[in-house]
């Protein structure tokens, strides 16, 4: 999917608040739920979501990773806590480690941190 950083933060936001974005309703709550299931790590996504157990310290993320043409991307978020954190960098080349980028894994951990803690 091609979709500019704020596109991607009001996905999240979507997400977040059980299928409903100012406006409407973009996806059952039921349908939510199913693509917030958690799948076996073998099967990285399950419906285009993942749960991420180590993006930040004790916190259980959902959500999705992208790549392409040296863009590298990561959009998280803590469902029952209510916060979502979107990255998005180019430049960056580094090799995944269990299908997450380290570099942005550290964004994700150093925004927590100083914005979210």
């Amino acid at each position: 999917m091609k979709i500019s950083v704020p596109d991607l933060a009001a996905y999240m936001a979507m997400h977040m608040n059980k299928g409903k974005y100012p406006g409407g309703i973009i996806i059952s709550p039921e349908s939510e739920k199913i693509m917030q299931t958690e799948v076996p790590f073998s099967d990285h996504y399950g419906l285009a979501l993942m749960t991420r157990r180590d993006v930040i310290p004790g916190k259980v993320l959902k959500g999705h990773t992208g790549s392409a043409y040296g863009l590298y991307s990561m959009m998280m978020f803590q469902p029952e806590e209510q916060f979502g954190i979107v990255a998005v960098t180019n430049g960056c080349n580094v090799d995944e480690v269990d299908g997450l980028n380290p570099f942005l894994q550290q964004v994700a951990w150093s925004l927590y941190r100083n914005l979210l803690e």
